[in-house]
């Protein structure tokens, strides 16, 4: 995998028995750190919170592992979090959109939903409607309420980590209904604002901490004479409303200007 120039290996759940999955677990990371691969992604749930945090471990995503530790013992688990230099993913869109947290009416408010192509949003609608039928309007209801406890969890454990000074890395999901690759970022920011994030903070886990997860923070990540020219700009300022990233007027790839409209027509 080194030899081929990936930048990293994602871990997918690890369910199996306990002391397989500790074997397992031991030799990736023992391998990873000898050819100083990066390794993220799921929390392999059955491994212990410490040994997944002690490993070397780059990122876990969804906050996995955390909501299991009782509150009492939460600070010292951020606090080891902080310790190792691990970062974290939260992906709360996963959630949001897992869970139907935004039924029956909510999704429409969606960013995508005013700029996605119609064969999208038909496609989307069509989606939602055969699960409606099937689950009944009853059953989503009740299970997105059953989940609400998790999900508030996981937003003060996310503004806990922020507040300690933590390593967080803003991603979407794009697995569910109304997402879309990329464009769902939005909607994960604003997740972060209603945690209690800041503007300042939701941008930097956007820009500035993923090129320090990758040890790329002197090519990229802020704008500075000679780093790598990514950029996208708006006509008002996101630190003062994160509303403001709705205005979006042109992209900066490589050097390269490209109208909004111009690669909204390539979708």
């Amino acid at each position: 995998v080194k030899k081929n120039g990936y930048d990293f290996v994602k871990m997918y759940s690890m369910q199996w028995r306990k002391d397989f999955t500790d074997v397992i677990f031991d030799r990736i990371m023992i391998a990873a750190n000898k050819y100083k691969l990066i390794v993220c992604g799921h929390y392999p749930s059955i491994v212990s919170f410490e040994k997944v945090v002690n490993s070397g471990f780059k990122s876990i995503e969804h906050l996995g592992g955390y909501v299991k530790i009782p509150d009492e013992k939460m600070d010292l688990a951020i606090e080891l979090t902080k310790k190792n230099k691990m970062f974290n993913c939260p992906t709360l869109d996963w959630d949001v959109m897992s869970y139907d947290l935004p039924f029956p009416d909510e999704y429409k408010m969606r960013m995508i939903y005013s700029i996605a192509p119609a064969h999208y949003i038909q496609k989307w609608d069509n989606a939602m409607d055969v699960i409606i039928k099937k689950n009944t309007a009853e059953k989503i209801t009740k299970d997105k309420n059953e989940y609400m406890p998790t999900f508030i969890k996981k937003q003060r454990i996310l503004k806990k980590l922020n507040d300690s000074g933590n390593l967080l890395l803003l991603g979407g999901e794009a697995g569910n209904l109304y997402q879309l690759e990329g464009f769902n970022m939005y909607e994960e920011m604003m997740n972060w604002s209603k945690a209690g994030i800041s503007n300042y903070d939701i941008l930097r886990a956007a820009t500035v901490n993923p090129a320090k997860f990758f040890s790329e923070d002197t090519k990229w990540g802020t704008i500075e004479i000679g780093k790598e020219a990514h950029l996208i700009i708006l006509s008002k300022n996101p630190l003062v409303n994160l509303e403001n990233m709705k205005t979006l007027t042109k992209i900066i790839i490589d050097s390269n200007i490209y109208d909004k409209q111009e690669l909204l027509k390539k979708l």
